[in-house]
């Protein structure tokens, strides 16, 4: 486990994206950090993945500029028009 605290990751790993995320879920149940990821191959996995450690996912824009996270089904919908996503915490 890092000793620094890890506030923000950024992948863009060609199509690897959701196994990243499965070797992370330590770092990333531990710190909870905005995770920015380019979605390639296996869309579906990735939020999924997100989904498991707590976190939800926004479309980069929306998360900017505080819009409200995306359903599965609006993620899907999204994909094609959209690459980058923002897995991120809930609210408080």
């Amino acid at each position: 486990m890092p000793k620094v605290r890890i506030d923000f990751m950024k992948i863009d790993v060609e199509g690897s994206e959701a196994r990243l995320l499965r070797g992370a879920v330590r770092i990333l149940n531990a710190f909870r950090p905005v995770v920015v990821v380019e979605v390639g191959l296996r869309p579906e996995e990735v939020f999924d993945e997100l989904a498991v450690v707590g976190l939800i996912v926004s479309r980069l824009e929306d998360w900017l500029a505080g819009r409200p996270a995306l359903t599965r089904s609006e993620y899907m919908a999204a994909l094609g028009e959209h690459w980058y996503f923002v897995g991120h915490p809930p609210a408080n």
